[in-house]
């Protein structure tokens, strides 16, 4: 079987979660027998495949060709600005994209989702048949189980100034992410937050964009405060190290597609806050401390908990580690495998 696998057009999803799905789904569909992968661009559509698959899928840019001339697989990661439309306005110009984004997909041989929450969501808003959405999860990039030792753990305090314990936060900022809770709740329990965020340290232009409601309030609530550092983007072999200096990781969402930063920091040793909305019941549940994403004073109740009970936080950890054996690069390769052998098989 000869695959091509369709970057995403747009290269900043290269740096973010899109990225990490899509080079290390190629690098373990590699070790799958009888399998060959072709990476590929939008513009320039290989002939000599027996299928293609688009990693990504943006409700609001044409992500898919109308045209294809191959059996196609699309992985929708999560559909959250049409789920709550009342916090991702799209005017009629987004709207229009949608319904065109929307009929290219139902069009498609077969859909991938990070979890049964978006497979859910799919089959609603688009109106698939649930026979053709396959719920498929992700994994830690590998470079996750490396344990780093303590003059690497220095050499990252030295260069970011970190102090001895902190609390982190990894992602874009987007309403669903809560991140102005986070900074409430990290600083009513006085723990220093480290926010890793490309778009959290950026200015952005003075025209008004709803979309950036929640950053432009992040951005507020950490000016001038003591308790909040920001960084931009930082490489993976840092960002390991990061995670395993961590006195917990924060990602009380209001939804999420699947939530990588938690499967992350279960690989890293590090203590996971997290809600239960979306697909992080399914990925957190059973090893991690569940919040509401509204309630800060039981955010902070939580932060403390972990930062003053080492038996909960030795409990957390090994939890989250025995959690592991169902995100796996291996399993999700089989899987998506066994989806391009149902799309070819028809």
């Amino acid at each position: 079987m000869r695959v091509a696998i369709i970057e995403p057009p747009l290269m900043g999803h290269m740096l973010r979660g899109t990225g990490v799905y899509t080079r290390n789904l190629a690098r373990a569909l590699e070790d799958v027998t009888d399998m060959e992968i072709v990476m590929s661009e939008i513009e320039s559509l290989p002939k000599n495949v027996d299928l293609y698959h688009f990693p990504y899928f943006d409700p609001f840019f044409r992500t898919l060709p109308v045209i294809r001339n191959k059996p196609t697989v699309v992985t929708v990661h999560d559909l959250t600005p049409i789920r709550f439309p009342e916090h991702f306005p799209r005017g009629i110009k987004g709207e229009l994209k949608w319904q065109l984004q929307k009929y290219i997909l139902r069009g498609i041989e077969a859909v991938i989702t990070d979890s049964q929450a978006s497979k859910v969501d799919v089959e609603k808003f688009v109106g698939l048949d649930p026979q053709k959405v396959h719920s498929v999860y992700l994994a830690p990039e590998p470079e996750f189980f490396e344990k780093r030792d303590k003059s690497e753990k220095e050499n990252i305090r030295k260069k970011y100034q970190l102090p001895g314990k902190f609390a982190i936060y990894t992602g874009e900022v987007n309403w669903n992410k809560n991140l102005p809770n986070i900074i409430k709740a990290a600083t009513l329990a006085k723990i220093h937050l480290l926010i890793i965020s490309k778009s959290f340290i950026e200015k952005h232009e003075e025209s008004y964009n709803p979309w950036k409601d929640s950053l432009l309030e992040s951005q507020t609530l950490a000016r001038n405060n003591p308790w909040v550092k920001g960084l931009g983007y930082v490489k993976l072999s840092e960002l390991v190290t990061i995670y395993q200096m961590a006195s917990v990781l924060l990602l009380p969402s209001y939804y999420e597609g699947f939530g990588l930063p938690v499967v992350e920091a279960f690989a890293s040793g590090c203590p996971v806050i997290t809600s239960d909305k979306g697909s992080l019941g399914e990925v957190a549940a059973g090893a991690s401390l569940i919040v509401e994403p509204d309630d800060v004073s039981g955010m902070a109740k939580a932060i403390h908990s972990i930062l003053t009970d080492q038996e909960l936080g030795r409990k957390l950890i090994k939890k989250g580690k025995n959690k592991l054996s169902q995100f796996t690069w291996k399993k999700t390769a089989d899987q998506t495998f066994n989806v391009y052998n149902s799309v070819l098989d028809k």
